[in-house]
């Protein structure tokens, strides 16, 4: 669990595992991970970069504000599903509130408010979005 937490000025405000795939011990995979409540501010890249995590993953109810790059990040997630859930972006101008590439399966994205541009191209295998987005700022 990461929770409650101000972030400012990394790289990553918060990454799981982005060495590359997971261990092949059951016990040492990024799984059932819970990030909620926190403050992110002014990353280089993504406020929550989950790559590299392996099943329940869940983002909830975080505040990310000015990213250099990306918003949230689930390139790849490895079998699913990962959630993203009640989280607030506000200006990210380049890359997008989302960055999801190489068939991420399993995305759930609910109720998330994005004031920032959403230019992600990439498909997207079971995945279901109910999301706001508002590329007026």
């Amino acid at each position: 669990m990461i929770a409650h937490n101000s972030i400012a000025f990394f790289h990553d405000a918060i990454g799981i595992s982005t060495y590359g795939t997971p261990e092949k011990e059951q016990e040492l995979k990024a799984v059932s991970i819970d990030i909620y409540n926190n403050d992110l501010h002014l990353p280089v890249d993504d406020f929550v970069e989950a790559d590299g995590g392996v099943h329940n993953i869940r983002i909830m109810r975080n505040r990310g504000v000015n990213a250099a790059e990306n918003g949230l990040s689930a390139q790849p997630v490895f079998g699913g599903p990962a959630y993203y859930i009640r989280n607030i972006l506000y200006n990210v101008p380049l890359g997008g509130a989302l960055k999801i590439h190489g068939g991420v399966p399993g995305l759930m994205a609910y109720h998330n408010t994005f004031f920032t541009e959403n230019n992600a191209g990439a498909k997207y295998p079971n995945s279901n979005f109910r999301n706001k987005f508002d590329s007026r700022h």
